[in-house]
């Protein structure tokens, strides 16, 4: 009988997969931004926007103003998309999209899940 109350960790790395799964992302945007459907990019980074929105969470903590925060800018973007899209502002919406890409991108860096770093060694090159 499994305790309810008591503290399970997971036996399943599921990070692994979400950073297989943002990359494929990723590579639908890229795809997506350079032939210029911007329908189909808004979708994928709406995707990519669920994968991180957890970390997103766990990431703002316990800000003081929420204004500062990661879900806040996420949702932000959107309204600003959204209203791109009302106005039929291509420009503005292709500029709005990329920087909701950029900002996940971040979200997903901060969050552990992007590039690996270490310190340059002498040998490197």
């Amino acid at each position: 009988m499994v305790d309810f109350n008591e503290r399970l960790i997971s036996e399943f790395n599921e990070a692994k997969f979400q950073i297989y799964r943002l990359h494929n992302l990723w590579q639908e945007a890229k795809h997506h931004r350079e032939s210029g459907n911007l329908v189909h990019l808004r979708w994928t980074l709406d995707s990519a926007a669920i994968e991180l929105s957890h970390d997103a969470k766990k990431l703002d903590g316990n800000l003081k103003d929420d204004k500062e925060g990661y879900v806040f800018k996420v949702e932000e973007l959107n309204s600003e998309i959204n209203s791109a899209v009302q106005n039929g502002n291509l420009s503005k919406l292709y500029l709005k999209l990329v920087e909701k890409e950029k900002l996940l991108r971040e979200i997903q860096e901060e969050s552990g899940k992007g590039g690996r770093y270490k310190q340059e060694d002498s040998d490197w090159m």
